[in-house]
Formats: C-alpha cells, structure tokens, sequence
C-alpha cells in the first residue's frame, strides 16, 4: 500500500511556514520526504504528524520581560511608539494605562532625550 505524496507548496500552506523552511525540515530529516530531481515530496501522513506534534507558525500569546527575556503574563494593552520624538505619546498611553514596550526614533537628538526620560 503506498501513502500519498503532497509537494512542498502544498505541505507549506498546510504546516502554516513557508516553502524555504518545509524543505529545511525535509533536509534535516524532521519531516519524512522524498526527493524528485530538485523537487521534494511528502507524506501526508508525515505531514499530518509534523502538524500535530509541533506549533506549525502559531506561537503562544506572551509577553516578553525585556530585562531578562523570560516569558510573562499579558497585564493590560501594550503598544509599540515609533517616530516617539520625546517620548509624549508614550507618557500620555501610560497615564492611560498602555504600557509602551519599545520606542522608536532615528533623530540624534529626540534619542538622546528617550535615554535620558526612560532608563528601559
């Protein structure tokens, strides 16, 4: 009895990644493949395996802790400044109760005065 083959476009929009990392998991043998010329080939079945047994391009819904990296619970909206300028829309989001995880600037000078108004 042989299984189905699916081609990699097919296994990438399946898996939720993309062609290059379907064929980077064939190569590393994490999914069982077969090679056709330059073409590569999969197993339903190992699709289907793959699928269940990893995230597949959904990770988990989480905050990091930018001082040590460690995973932590979501504790009200968070939002992102770019273009911040002197940091006046990230003071008045976090009146607000918005706490503003990262800061955004190219200006020298609005930069200098970020690092001066926010240690983080």
């Amino acid at each position: 009895m042989s299984s189905t083959l699916i081609v990699i476009n097919t296994v990438a929009f399946k898996l939720r990644l993309t062609p290059q990392q379907v064929r980077n998991l064939c190569w590393e043998d994490k999914l069982k493949a077969e090679r056709f010329g330059r073409s590569w080939v999969v197993e339903a079945a190992a699709v289907e395996e793959y699928y269940d047994s990893n995230t597949c391009g959904h990770a988990a819904d989480q905050v990091n802790d930018w001082s040590g990296n460690s995973p932590v619970e979501r504790r009200g909206p968070i939002a992102l400044s770019f273009f911040s300028g002197a940091m006046g829309l990230a003071v008045g989001l976090e009146k607000a109760g918005i706490k503003c995880i990262a800061l955004n600037e190219r200006d020298k000078w609005a930069c200098q005065t970020l690092r001066k108004n926010n240690s983080n």
